[in-house]
């Protein structure tokens, strides 16, 4: 149909020559019949060699505007829009010098002509060129004028096209997904920043590559069925991508089909949304709720235990019931420390703002607790206080900050060697009054500090098996930044640890 519908719009090559031949035959009987009419009028007598240029030039000019006829309506050249608003005045101008230059023209070819057959140059003689030239010439400027409308007009086409093309891609660009594009034959055509950045490869070594092939070399997990035919709207699959500094990247990769008015072209997109973050959440909150239901389990089973024996044995030694009395309490203090630490988190992950109820305290006073604290806690640490000017108002919310120092010091003891001693001390510096708890423990690495205020995180304390929920050092931070202050935490592998915090001072302090 395609086909048939070609060859009715555009003539056979023989039809188009006989056209052709028809318009130099009437353009020359055109102008013989003028040249005729101004010899008879001028006196002129009728020679053959006298319509010598009246045939060339008719039928040339006949010609010519046959084939820029033609050309316009094999292009379909239409005028979508006027240039803009021009001048009346240079419009008349424009088409006067078209009338005068044809006139001119025509004129000297007929000059040319009479002094050729030896006709005499008569004023009569010189109508029917200047007329005829005139028209010509206002029809050619006529063309001349659209096709530089039309030029024009491709020009502003083609810039804003351009413009369009580079607003999509700055879309692409902006997008924090990535992106890449494909031919009907899978061959990468496009790709935007974000794949590149995931995929560690340049757009320039991906374009034109198999894309099946490029997305293998970047992932060690099998992609066996996934660019097949028929994938396409599916809800996505999960890939590790393999990253050059040796961690992985998790994305989720997922083929949307380019359509061309319904129709499949072959071509398809690959998106790729990076969930790594997600991925290492979901590791941790798994990790998280295996390690709290057995930190939650453990106690809950030594407290029962004891005091069964307790319950059951009535007549034990002052001694034993005393140790039995005093792991009950240890492990009721941790269980009470993980609860709260829950509770807190819940708070925090319903969107509810750290509630303060701050007032003015003492730092003798805020400290009395965390004395009380660490007498009561086991004899295998010791612990040195080293205070300055405890008497130094803080308006703050004393049992959040008790809370920041149980778990600070809990960490501590964790992780302290048998017999160690751990440090608190307390001075004031300019507008901030500064705490510091150093313990003599195994320490921590970079990686490890990079972490230690994530949520749900827990340090691999090289080898060491210790209790906890990874949620201590996170609301540690929180209550500290909800006071104004700021916390630093100094590290090194079998070095121990200092942990630094600053409280604003009250204003006439």
């Amino acid at each position: 149909m395609e086909q048939e519908r070609t060859n009715k719009k555009t003539p056979s090559s023989t039809g188009a020559v006989l056209f052709h031949i028809g318009a130099f035959v009437a353009g020359a009987i055109i102008l013989c019949f003028f040249s005729y009419i101004q010899k008879t009028m001028a006196g002129y007598p009728q020679r053959s060699v006298g319509y010598v240029v009246p045939i060339t030039l008719g039928g040339g000019v006949a010609l010519y505007l046959r084939i820029l006829i033609m050309r316009l309506q094999q292009h379909e050249l239409k005028t979508y829009a006027e240039m803009g608003p021009e001048r009346t005045l240079h419009k008349i101008t424009y088409y006067v010098a078209c009338l005068i230059g044809g006139s001119v023209v025509l004129s000297a070819f007929s000059a040319t002509q009479k002094v050729l057959a030896g006709y005499p140059l008569k004023a009569p003689g010189f109508v029917t060129p200047i007329l005829f030239g005139g028209a010509s010439g206002i029809i050619l400027g006529l063309y001349m004028h659209r096709t530089r409308q039309l030029a024009a007009q491709q020009a502003r086409a083609h810039a804003h096209l351009q413009q369009e093309r580079n607003r999509i891609y700055d879309i692409l660009a902006s997008i924090d997904d990535g992106l890449v594009v494909t031919d009907e034959i899978r061959n990468i055509e496009l790709v935007n920043s974000a794949a590149v950045a995931m995929l560690e490869i340049s757009a320039e070594k991906m374009r034109g590559k198999p894309l099946a092939q490029m997305f293998d070399n970047c992932t060690s997990d099998s992609t066996e069925g996934f660019f097949n035919v028929g994938a396409e709207g599916s809800s996505g699959r999960t890939f590790r991508l393999l990253t050059a500094d040796g961690s992985t990247r998790v994305v989720k990769a997922k083929i949307a089909a380019v359509n061309n008015e319904n129709v499949r072209t072959g071509a398809i997109i690959l998106i790729l949304h990076d969930t790594t973050d997600e991925y290492k959440l979901e590791q941790l909150k798994d990790e998280f709720l295996s390690t709290a239901t057995h930190n939650l389990k453990t106690p809950i089973t030594a407290i029962s235990g004891y005091s069964e024996l307790l319950l059951a044995q009535e007549q034990l030694p002052a001694e034993q019931q005393h140790e039995f009395l005093t792991y009950i309490y240890d492990k009721a203090w941790h269980l009470d420390h993980m609860i709260d630490n829950l509770l807190a988190l819940r708070r925090i992950e319903n969107g509810s703002a750290l509630c303060l109820h701050k007032g003015f305290h003492s730092v003798a006073e805020i400290l009395q607790p965390v004395r009380k604290l660490c007498q009561d806690l086991p004899a295998e640490v010791s612990f040195k206080f080293d205070i300055d000017q405890p008497e130094t108002s803080l308006n703050v919310d004393a049992k959040k900050i008790y809370q920041v120092l149980e778990n600070i010091i809990d960490n501590a003891v964790k992780f302290s060697p048998k017999n160690g001693i751990i440090k608190i001390s307390a001075r004031r510096e300019q507008e901030r009054y500064i705490f510091k708890i150093q313990d003599e423990g195994v320490g921590m690495s970079k990686e490890e500090l990079s972490h230690i205020f994530d949520r749900f995180y827990r340090a691999e304390n090289w080898g060491q098996s210790t209790p906890g929920i990874g949620l201590g050092m996170s609301l540690v931070k929180q209550v500290i930044t909800a006071h104004g202050g700021e916390i630093e935490i100094q590290s090194k592998p079998h070095q121990g640890s200092i942990v630094t915090f600053g409280l604003p001072l009250s204003k006439g302090a």
